[in-house]
């Protein structure tokens, strides 16, 4: 069963343009760390969406960091980590975009999926983060807030580790 690991999660402002991050990294199933910032995209262009489902505009992040500064803080929470995010190819893809257009060499991870796995293991009608958080009964206030989502994320997959030790058709998929 894998206790140790980081759950990331990114906002957009637009594409894959980031405009926050939010990580929690568990040891032995707890939260021993959390780190959350602001981004300022590269671009300064908001998808009149992506703001309405986040709360994050241009006025937020206009004297925030640009991805290659945050980056200094993070990288550690990534290379040689097992890492954890609720529809991985989204916020992997973030993530390579951001470390390529800086020109930023790519840290080793193994990465895991809790959308991938919700969908493969769990009967229930949709697999968003809030269903699967609510399937499991974790407590989810402020959905779209990068460091919340990254912390749901993370007991999600504890769940689905547990749920996977006690129902031998997790185990032999």
């Amino acid at each position: 069963m894998i206790n140790n690991f980081v759950a990331f999660d990114f906002e957009t402002a637009n594409g894959k343009n980031p405009c926050s991050i939010g990580i929690v990294e568990f040891e032995n199933g707890k939260v021993i760390n959390k780190y959350y910032s602001l981004i300022k995209p590269r671009e300064l262009v908001f998808n009149p969406y992506a703001s309405r489902i986040h709360g994050i505009g241009i006025s937020d992040v206009v004297n925030e960091r640009e991805f290659v500064d945050v980056w200094n803080d993070i990288k550690h929470f990534f290379d040689n980590k097992i890492i954890v995010a609720h529809n991985y190819s989204f916020d992997i893809s973030v993530l390579n975009y951001s470390l390529e257009i800086y020109g930023i060499e790519a840290p080793v991870y193994e990465v895991h999926c809790t959308l991938k796995l919700s969908r493969s293991y769990l009967n229930i009608v949709n697999h968003k983060l809030s269903s699967v958080a609510s399937f499991f009964k974790i407590n989810q206030n402020n959905y779209h807030n990068a460091l919340e989502d990254a912390f749901v994320c993370g007991k999600i997959f504890l769940n689905l580790m547990d749920y996977a030790k006690n129902h031998k058709e997790f185990k032999n998929s």
